[in-house]
């Protein structure tokens, strides 16, 4: 797909645009509700679509209540009212649903705080797939909840059901002609404003429904459309390549980095001891993004049979433009020399010029030798999502029921980005306020070890083109890259329901079984180009600095001028080929590939009876086989220094050797990575029995308790066949260069010189050999699925229409479960692996970065549910309605790779909302907070030597989201509204945890911003 095609297509679109605007204007404006009459289609699940957010609420309750099982409901009206733009944001406002998000947008939900691949999404009860090549999950962003009718979020398992459901099922409703009982046409129209990024965003949507009464049938024909544009700025603020100990020896008082220490102490001496990143990157993302999103459903019912087909499409085009500034700490390993010291000698500084603590803890520093590099990154992404269904429903004689189907889904995901690396070296880097929250970074040439040919970073052409030397010819290296994820999923089924009498009741045993086949592939492509290694920064027409952004990212260039001036030095310089770059293009085209496929096959039996008045019991059990195979490949890539190769050549130059001795010594340090192919897999069989139980003591309270049992199958990203080892040279070259200048005169004579000079300076490095190797991506196909023993206990009293309030206690025990990890120094060995020797031929590693199987888990918790309407007050107050709920969960997991117990990652402790609103018959006006707490992320993503050191561990901090919506009812089939989202900012934000050994506290691992979103419309149905 080419960058260009994205501009192209505005054409289309706008055109599309323009329709939909002369459409909706037409028809007078957009779809929510129509009051009805109160016994008009009692039985209908479009009885939800009425006026005003209590109407919403109380239909919701209502559904809620005679549910056979635990769930929550999102009605139609309601999905309207809170002014969501994804399917995904509307479902915050659940009990006990919460999401993550990536550029400010939902994605996906987490059902009572467990992680999101706990929750199965289904359309119409048919499973969704993903195109994000690292999840199984479905991404709820391509989802307009415009197409839908109603949004189940189903708590307890039943026999029926998939059993990789353990928080829960997410069944969106998709428009039903048959289902609503009338025709009727609705459309909407909306434009938003996007603080941050200063854009206007327009959205229009459409639906209708159509019923065609013949002689002994009825067809019923429904459908919809979402246009929407978006335009979004993010913040991004990450830091990366791990940790490392920054310890003020006792040996002479020296601070410097420590990469080999596995705390803060030297025996039984406790060290003055920090926690800093190797790497900061400042990221600033701007999206405009387009989708069209389609729904229809043909349904035809002849007598005792009821036949649909149904469909959706989704089409997202996204043109993308990240541009970041990265500075790299780790350069900066020299010595520590007080510069406010009354001795200070300018001589003795080497690399870190400040360093220390701030009056609020934070950490500041002056660290010279270093580097930033500016990324420049436009693109475009597509993803493009259909599933299309049959089924069918017979009755024989009332008491036989058939209900057979076939389920297809397909995502795909293309991306096309094109970048360019400008990199600044040998530059003084200050930052200040480094913590939980984030950093304040600056940039200026040297001071104190200062080279004619340093750079000066506080200008556009202090930053150079990334480049590399080929054959003694200097080249810059921007690339373009090309990926597809494709996910392929099949469904069959077929059930079978038998009613029959028991205990003087109706009772009913159902069975049925499912094949379900899933396919996953992933393509990464990689095409380097060999351009004129003069151009910089400078030449892209950069402004001083990115807009709307508060992060630290110097000189922009527009998107225009960037693919200009990048396809100008493409025109004019070449692909690198494989015996230009070694096998650095073979395998960035490679490393990332994978085939995946599963294979399910599942039967289950299930009754349901009645022994008693109002008491209902569904028991049954379920078994599901499956067999999981994947396919990719295994790398071990070495990777030399090209400076360090320069300063070497240079001095065998400047030795007297020949020129075929020099070409042989460079042959001998080119990169290679030898790569074969990696296959592997699991098949496993198990049981699933379960029992729901639901019980009415009296009119007003339903009492529900359920024991089930589930499985959680490994993610792609989790379980691909993927091994890939990276070995790099550690040889700094400015202290090499010492050591030639020093010991040797200037010049090697020889070979054996040349491995004396490395040693040497190696030595005055602190390091332990000439090379280090990680375990940069190590996939387990053989991973092993979660199980999982679950408790449910829930009671609901409805004493009025006005008032509903449900506490429901939940308690889950968890084996296998998989958690991110990443180990070092001796923590390998428990994956199989050796431990790095630090030579160019070892077979070990000394980190790795991996997902394994825990042992054992408990989460359990309590979900409570508050709704009140004020209707008994007098007067004005008559129209107030209050609407919360919370989830309170505790959780602890072990692993054999650490020890010690930590929370469930991924488990949020507490999650809620709360609504507060008046309304009456024309006017409606709601304030909402949304509420996620503090969660674990990842053990050890801070790659510390000992993985028991809790301060590596990612935690995310607590998010609240305050909102405004305002509704205006015009007439019984117009309504005008207002909402404002994310009123106070509310960002996301991941931080390592720190330790009590170290002087500083948290430090930020990632943060997102991406600011307030104001939105105005209009919608009607007729």
């Amino acid at each position: 797909m080419a960058i260009y095609q994205h501009r192209r297509r505005r054409g289309v679109r706008a055109a599309l645009f323009a329709s939909a605007s002369a459409i909706s204007s037409a028809i007078a404006l957009p779809s929510s509700a129509l009051a009805q009459n109160d016994g008009e289609n009692a039985d209908d699940e479009d009885v939800i679509v009425v006026t005003g957010f209590r109407s919403a609420i109380q239909s919701a309750n209502q559904l809620e209540r005679d549910a056979d099982q635990f769930k929550s409901i999102v009605t139609a009206d309601d999905i309207g009212q809170f002014g969501d733009p994804t399917v995904a944001e509307a479902l915050q406002r659940v009990p006990g649903v919460s999401i993550n998000r990536t550029n400010g947008e939902g994605q996906q939900v987490s059902v009572r705080g467990l992680p999101t691949e706990f929750a199965t999404i289904t359309l119409d009860g048919a499973r969704l797939g993903t195109s994000d090549p690292e999840i199984n999950s479905t991404n709820l962003d391509f989802f307009s909840a415009d197409n839908l009718s109603q949004i189940e979020v189903i708590k307890t398992l039943l026999p029926e059901m998939e059993a990789d459901a353990i928080a829960g099922t997410v069944n969106l409703k998709s428009i039903s002609a048959l289902s609503r009982g009338r025709d009727s046409i609705g459309a909407r129209a909306e434009v938003g404003y996007q603080e941050k990024n200063e854009a206007f965003n327009p959205r229009f949507s459409g639906e209708f429904t159509k019923i065609f009464d013949l002689d002994a049938s009825r067809i019923g024909i429904a459908g919809s459309i979402t246009y929407l544009q978006r335009e979004t700025a993010t913040d991004q603020v990450e830091a990366g390549d791990g940790l490392f100990f920054m310890v003020l020896n006792d040996d002479g008082g020296d601070l410097e980095w420590d990469n080999d220490a596995d705390d803060c102490t030297d025996g039984d001496l406790i060290l003055e001891c920090y926690l800093v990143p190797q790497e900061f990157d400042l990221r600033s993302d701007v999206r405009d993004r387009e989708r069209i999103s389609l729904n229809g459903q043909i349904e035809w019912e002849l007598e005792n049979h009821l036949f649909a087909v149904r469909g959706s499409y989704s089409d997202t085009d996204t043109g993308r433009l990240n541009t970041r500034s990265t500075f790299d700490l780790s350069r900066s390993e020299g010595d520590f020399v007080d510069i406010n010291d009354p001795g200070f000698d300018p001589g003795d500084v080497d690399e870190v010029v400040e360093f220390g603590l701030e009056d609020d803890g934070e950490l500041f520093g002056v660290f010279e030798d270093g580097r930033s590099e500016r990324r420049i990154r436009p693109g475009d992404e597509q993803d493009q999502v259909y599933t299309v269904a049959f089924e069918g429903t017979s009755e024989f004689k009332d008491t036989l029921t058939l209900n057979y189907g076939v389920d297809i889904s397909r995502n795909t995901e293309e991306t096309q980005i094109l970048e360019a690396r400008f990199r600044s070296d040998n530059i003084t880097q200050t930052f200040s306020n480094l913590g939980q929250e984030g950093v304040d970074i600056s940039l200026s040439p040297e001071v104190f070890d200062v080279d004619a040919d340093d750079p000066d970073p506080t200008t556009a052409a202090g930053f150079p083109i990334n480049s590399t030397s080929i054959n003694g010819e200097r080249f810059g290296t921007p690339n373009e890259r090309f990926s597809m994820s494709e996910d392929k999923f099949n469904s069959y089924y077929l059930n079978i329901e038998k009613k029959f009498e028991l205990f003087g009741r109706e009772a009913a045993a159902k069975f049925g079984g499912q094949y379900r086949d899933r396919e996953r592939v992933f393509d990464f492509d990689r095409v380097e180009y060999l351009v004129d290694a003069g151009a910089t920064l400078a030449d892209f027409n950069p402004a001083p600095q990115v807009e709307n952004t508060d992060l630290f990212i110097p000189f922009s260039p527009s998107e225009a001028d960037i693919e200009e001036v990048l396809r100008g030095l493409i025109a004019n310089g070449r692909v690198g080929t494989v015996a230009e770059r070694g096998t650095f293009i073979t395998r960035l085209n490679l490393q990332q590939d994978f085939t995946a496929k599963e294979e399910i096959w599942s039967g289950y039996g299930q009754f349901t009876i009645e022994p008693l008045e109002n008491l209902q019991i569904i028991a049954g059990v379920r078994v599901e086989s499956t067999d999981y195979t994947s396919t990719g490949a295994a790398f071990r890539e070495v990777n030399f220094s090209d400076n360090t190769t320069e300063v070497l050549v240079d001095a065998l130059e400047a030795g007297g050797l020949s020129d075929d001795e020099i070409a042989a010594f460079s042959l001998s340090r080119q990169d290679n990575a030898p790569f074969g192919t990696l296959t592997g897999g699991n098949s496993y069989t198990e049981i699933f029995p379960s029992v729901n139980v639901r019980w009415e003591p009296v009119d007003t309270m339903v009492v529900r308790a359920s024991y089930t049992e589930g499985i959680k199958r490994p993610e792609f990203g989790e379980a691909a066949a993927i091994q890939r080892f990276q070995t790099d040279e550690l040889t700094d070259e400015d202290t090499l260069q010492e050591v030639i200048d020093d010991t040797f005169g200037g010049s090697l004579a020889s070979i054996d010189e040349v491995d004396l000079a490395i040693a040497e300076a190696l030595l005055r490095e602190g390091e332990d050999g000439q090379f280090e190797s990680e375990g940069v991506q190590f996939r387990d196909p053989t991973l092993d699925p979660l199980t999982s023993n679950n408790f449910d206990l829930s009671v609901a009293w409805y004493p009025n229409d006005n008032t509903a309030i449900s506490v429901a206690g939940f308690y889950k025990q968890i084996e296998n479960f998989i958690v991110p990890i990443s180990l070092a120094g001796d923590d390998v060995t428990s994956l199989g692996l050796e431990v790095d020797d630090f030579t160019i031929d070892s077979t070990g590693v000394s980190s790795v970065d991996t997902f394994v199987n825990g042992d054992e888990a408990e989460i359990y918790g309590v979900e409570i549910s508050y709704y009140q309407a004020y209707r008994f007050l007098p007067g004005l107050l008559s129209g107030l309605f209050v609407q919360g709920n919370a989830t309170f969960a505790d959780s602890e997991a072990t692993a054999v790779q650490v020890d010690r117990a930590f929370p469930f990652p991924d488990q949020s402790d507490i999650i809620g909302n709360v609504s507060v609103g008046w309304e009456n018959d024309t006017f409606s006006l709601r304030g909402a907070m949304v509420h996620q707490g503090e969660r674990l992320r990842a053990l050890n993503d801070g790659e510390l030597d000992d993985a028991n050191d809790p301060a590596g561990d990612v935690l995310e901090e607590s998010r609240t989201q305050f909102d405004i919506n305002a509704r205006w009812q015009v007439s019984d089939a117009i309504q005008v509204y207002f909402d404002a989202i994310n009123i106070t900012d509310a960002e996301d934000n991941r931080y390592y945890r720190g330790g009590n050994t170290v002087l500083n506290g948290a430090i930020f691992r990632e943060r997102e911003a991406t600011g307030a979103t104001y939105q105005i419309g209009v919608r009607a149905r007729f």
